[in-house]
């Protein structure tokens, strides 16, 4: 590893990919997207049939405390070893990968695929880490994540790590990288589900050079931002430093559970909207509304609310210069609501619609005010924002052995 990977970072990794004849039906969207909706999972797993998927090795939110979680929990590290035995994968020894990936905009988002040093990652804003969240972790979210890992031989991520770079300086490098080498894509195809085309084209690490010099410059005074995958990357934290303190770990397995793959995004890239994430809470209006009227401040901050197919205003107290986002969670937290995590308008109102809750619609958040606020306040509260919505996030595709 040069000095440069040592101190940013960000590693080129021993790639795993689906063979050509499974990609078809091998990539699946994040297991933290449709939360409330079980038919969008079972009508995949009926798409997917018996061929080889991403779907058989992760374990989608929306099962969560259900006897479908005991059963899928159940049954992941044997798929892995099966893909494995079955020459489902090919590997692309110590590279890296940049991708090209169509939004529902049209427009193409790119990013850097690598290994992050998790030694380097911490969720705790008060450690200022080189690699942090941007949004506050749940601790009872981690323990399935955490069982999933235990078990398992490989890594299919769907985490988007943010990096500053206002003048696209390492898009400028990884593309002339591609130009000197000439390297045609290692894939280009389009994803199920969502339709979109993803396109990767390999670069080696003998070949990064500009690639990891561009990145130390931007890291110098800046660090590295977890966008979308948080909570896997904690999980994956926790076991790493579970295997390093046991002493019947192996040197070689301690140090392939240090590192997690990731995909590094710039947050200045147009085609990656900055979505909000709404709340769809669990509850009657009346009682939501009579429960915000307690609430007093300098500010009184309006949210819209979905019910019975209509748009209602309600407000809640607070003190100024607070982000609305901050002001709604701590209001829903301290009152004990139970609340879903909806990544789209239309999906919202759709639920809403449906008498599955109440929705309530968060204004956007600014990108440019990404980094200045995390770098000031250490975190934001969780699920502000999300990086596009749920067919533009990043399909499992790439792996890595993690055993």
């Amino acid at each position: 590893m040069s000095h440069l990977n040592n101190v940013t970072g960000f590693h080129p990794a021993d790639v795993l990919l689906p063979k050509e004849e499974y990609l078809e039906r091998w990539c699946v969207p994040p297991v933290d997207q449709h939360t409330s909706e079980t038919e969008f999972w079972e009508k995949l797993e009926r798409e997917v049939g018996g061929a080889p998927s991403a779907l058989s090795l992760v374990l989608p939110e929306a099962y969560l405390g259900s006897e479908r979680e005991e059963n899928l929990l159940a049954s992941i590290s044997g798929k892995m070893r099966e893909y494995l035995a079955r020459g489902v994968f090919r590997e692309e020894k110590d590279s890296y990968i940049w991708i090209e990936r169509e939004q529902s905009t049209g427009k193409y988002r790119r990013g850097l695929l690598g290994k992050i040093d998790l030694s380097l990652y911490d969720f705790d804003p008060s450690k200022k880490a080189r690699i942090r969240a941007t949004e506050e972790t749940v601790p009872s979210r981690l323990p399935p994540r955490i069982r999933v890992r235990e078990g398992a031989s490989l890594e299919f991520p769907h985490v988007l790590v943010l990096y500053d770079d206002p003048g696209a300086a390492l898009q400028k490098a990884a593309e002339e990288t591609i130009r000197t080498t000439a390297r045609e894509p290692l894939y280009d195809f389009r994803l199920p589900v969502c339709g979109h085309r993803i396109r990767g084209t390999l670069i080696r690490s003998e070949e990064a050079g500009r690639i990891e010099a561009t990145l130390g410059m931007l890291l110098e005074n800046s660090f590295l931002a977890v966008g979308d995958g948080n909570h896997s990357l904690a999980a994956a934290k926790a076991l790493y430093e579970k295997k390093a303190k046991d002493p019947g770990v192996s040197a070689a397995e301690k140090n392939a559970a240090r590192f997690a793959l990731v995909e590094l995004v710039s947050c200045e890239d147009e085609a990656m909207p900055f979505e909000p994430i709404h709340r769809l809470v669990f509850s009657d209006p009346d009682s939501l509304f009579e429960k915000a009227k307690r609430y007093t401040g300098e500010k009184e901050y309006c949210f819209t609310a979905l019910s019975g197919g209509k748009e209602l205003r309600f407000t809640i107290g607070a003190n100024d210069g607070l982000l609305p986002v901050a002001v709604l969670q701590k209001f829903l937290d301290r009152e004990g609501f139970t609340v879903d995590y909806i990544h789209d308008a239309e999906t919202l109102s759709a639920l809403a619609g449906a008498g599955k809750g109440i929705g309530i619609l968060l204004p956007p958040f600014e990108r440019e005010k990404l980094f200045p606020t995390v770098a000031e306040l250490g975190v934001l509260p969780r699920k502000t924002f999300s990086l596009g919505r749920a067919e533009d996030k990043r399909f499992y595709l790439e792996g890595r052995r993690i055993r």
